[in-house]
């Protein structure tokens, strides 16, 4: 088990001081501009693209602040402590960040973001990253609906942020986070938004390090979910086997002793399917009677996967970011398995699952035909 004792052990002060720190930081980052800047792109669209960009538009005091906390650039420690007091070195002491030769500070590979209301720490974008944050991360938090005094599960936490949206309604959370590197940034979020009363942090896989008999009224999981080749290399935060559901059955499978009779589960993913039918369709079904859950599957789109479409090649370029193999033997790999399993599309989805109502039963809702363009939204 490891939880937010075990997770200060790099940090001399407590808990309780961490996080009032942590909330001195966050009132600097409000007076100065910062979560003015980081709060102007579109909340439904992660880019980073523009970043860069914008920076030389923003507010000209802050503009070494952005190389500092988003941009991954260095900054002269003399410059944060102008702009921030001491307030920033509590990212020193986390081991979020580090010194430099010259009297230079820089951040740890992450970024400062801000997503409605919550300043979370995320990976900067990267070929591999450890503290995801993508367009299916807002997908999923858009289906969140916890209400208060419920007890939640949020599995493959990541940053956090699903965590910390349920947290603003819920009367607690339990985040699970296999990386050790990503489970110490997400304690630092949760200290940053003031939530370490209400969530508790977790490693282990999945449900196998929570405690015996805990059950939840809210499961959620983004869990690695691209279909991809197992023989083939993939970002670990994303690779879900070639169904794309590798880990969503472990978590589906779990549900039954960790939900309670009237609560429910929010699950998003991606997978196969040929002109017709999913791949997982079958499977589904199977799980919804043995495990007497209601399972309600929203099919959100359909992307072609010959090797000409984007889908495709872009499955092949986040491959190769990883694989020290050639682009076109990836693709070559990646179009003869599509071709076994005689699958031509790609399929976002998301899982609303309960254990009442219709048991044993999986109810659909497809938006595929009239959603031309969303990935995770019509």
């Amino acid at each position: 088990m490891e939880n937010q004792a075990d997770l200060t052990i790099n940090a001399a002060a407590g808990p309780q001081e961490l996080a009032l720190r942590l909330r001195q930081l966050r009132g600097r980052l409000l007076a100065c501009g910062y979560a003015e800047f980081v709060s102007t792109f579109n909340p439904f669209c992660f880019s980073s693209a523009k970043w860069t960009t914008c920076r030389n538009l923003a507010f000209p005091e802050i503009r070494g602040l952005i190389d500092f906390l988003l941009l991954n650039k260095r900054a002269h420690q003399s410059y944060l402590d102008g702009l921030l007091g001491e307030t920033w070195r509590v990212l020193l002491e986390m081991e979020l960040a580090e010194e430099l030769e010259g009297g230079w500070a820089r951040l740890k590979g992450l970024s400062l973001w801000a997503y409605l209301g919550y300043l979370v720490f995320i990976d900067t974008p990267n070929q591999d990253p450890n503290v995801y944050f993508g367009d299916d991360t807002i997908g999923l938090f858009a289906r969140l609906h916890a209400m208060p005094g419920e007890h939640c599960l949020d599995l493959c936490s990541g940053s956090g942020i699903q965590a910390l949206h349920c947290s603003s309604f819920a009367a607690s959370v339990d985040a699970v986070e296999i990386n050790p590197l990503a489970r110490q940034v997400l304690w630092c979020n949760i200290l940053l938004n003031g939530r370490h009363d209400r969530i508790q942090v977790w490693g282990g896989s999945l449900y196998d390090e929570l405690p015996e008999n805990r059950q939840y009224d809210l499961v959620v999981a983004n869990p690695p979910l691209v279909p991809f080749p197992e023989e083939l290399d993939y970002p670990f935060v994303g690779h879900g086997g070639i169904d794309g559901f590798a880990v969503t059955r472990k978590i589906i499978q779990g549900l039954p002793e960790h939900l309670s009779e009237t609560g429910r589960a929010q699950i998003i993913g991606l997978t196969l399917a040929d002109e017709g039918d999913l791949v997982i369709e079958g499977e589904l079904a199977e799980l919804a009677r043995t495990h007497d859950l209601v399972i309600r599957l929203t099919v959100l789109n359909r992307f072609p996967l010959d090797p000409s479409s984007p889908f495709f090649r872009g499955l092949v370029s986040s491959s190769q970011l990883v694989s020290p193999q050639a682009y076109d033997e990836i693709a070559a790999r990646l179009a003869e398995r599509l071709r076994r399993l005689n699958v031509t599309h790609a399929v976002p989805y998301a899982l609303h699952i309960t254990r009442s109502g219709p048991k044993g039963k999986v109810v659909y809702q497809n938006f595929s035909r009239v959603n031309s363009e969303g990935l995770w939204f019509v």
